[in-house]
C-alpha cells in the first residue's frame, strides 16, 4: 500500500466498462481509507460493479491503478 501526506496532491479516475465515472483532484488526504471515503462520496449511489481505480500521487511521484468493488 502507497503512502499519503497530508499536503499531497492525488489525482483519482475512475472507469467503469471503459465509461469515465470520476476524474478529480483530491487534497489532504492520509489514508488509503480517508481516499476511498472522498472517492466514494464523488461518485455517489453504490453502483455494483468493477471498477478500475487509477490513483496518482502528484507530490509523491507515483502512480498505481486497482480494480474496486463498489458496492455498500
Amino acid at each position: 500500500m502507497k503512502n499519503y501526506g497530508n499536503n499531497d496532491t492525488v489525482f483519482a479516475r475512475a472507469l467503469m466498462m471503459g465509461q469515465e465515472l470520476l476524474n478529480v483532484r483530491i487534497s489532504g488526504v492520509s489514508s488509503q481509507e480517508s481516499l476511498m471515503e472522498a472517492v466514494r462520496a464523488q461518485i455517489g449511489t453504490p453502483i455494483g460493479s468493477l471498477v478500475s481505480l487509477s490513483i496518482r500521487n502528484l507530490t509523491q511521484g507515483w502512480a498505481v491503478t486497482q480494480p474496486y468493488c463498489y458496492i455498500r
